[in-house]
């Protein structure tokens, strides 16, 4: 009867340690996915104000108006306002793209003062980069509006440096390499009517 006894109470113990170890490796894998979605979730929103915060500047010349932005498939430059921790506030030339690396590509937000010396969509100085998301099979970049008073407004996948109007809407999709789902970021640019000539 001991010895059943003792049996019992191992094959009791075997369950309960596999159990509790199942448990806990659940709970690991939970809170793992709950704080990586907090801090996706936290990032997109960062990033939806930061392209918001897009400051639309034009220059009038004599044949044409140029507008500072310039996309493609690979990502797109603005003008926009920015709060340096130790060169303080003011515009900033800041370009989102695709950084490819070991055959993954990942979400790079870099930025630069704005060079006031020309009358182009130009920074000077360091540039200074952060790294918004990685491990990405594919990214891709577009623009939705009218480039010119005379085309049609649609999606685009570049958006032609010659343009006299912004955008109206950037999307960015991609698909992970670990095929999670990665919901697509839709963003509304500033009105054309806030453009201002310089």
């Amino acid at each position: 009867e001991v010895l059943v006894a003792m049996s019992l109470l191992g094959l009791l113990t075997v369950l309960v340690y596999t159990g509790m170890n199942t448990g806990m490796r659940s709970w690991g894998a939970v809170q793992t996915r709950s704080q990586a979605a907090v801090v996706e979730r936290t990032t997109r929103n960062w990033l939806r104000r930061q392209i918001g915060g897009l400051v639309p500047v034009r220059w009038d010349e004599a044949k044409q108006t140029r507008i500072a932005f310039d996309g493609d498939r690979r990502g797109f430059r603005f003008f926009g306002f920015w709060t340096h921790p130790t060169r303080g506030g003011g515009l900033y030339m800041v370009a989102l793209g695709d950084e490819q690396s070991d055959g993954e590509h990942a979400l790079v937000l870099g930025y630069q003062a704005r060079d006031t010396e020309r009358a182009e969509l130009a920074g000077v100085g360091e540039v200074e980069e952060r790294r918004l998301g990685h491990r990405f099979a594919a990214l891709r970049f577009e623009y939705f509006g009218a480039p010119g008073s005379q085309d049609v407004r649609r999606w685009r996948q570049n958006w032609p440096r010659q343009a006299s109007r912004y955008p109206e809407l950037v999307r960015i999709s991609g698909e992970r390499s670990d095929l999670r789902p990665w919901p697509q970021l839709i963003v509304a640019l500033p009105a054309a009517s806030l453009e201002e000539p310089l």
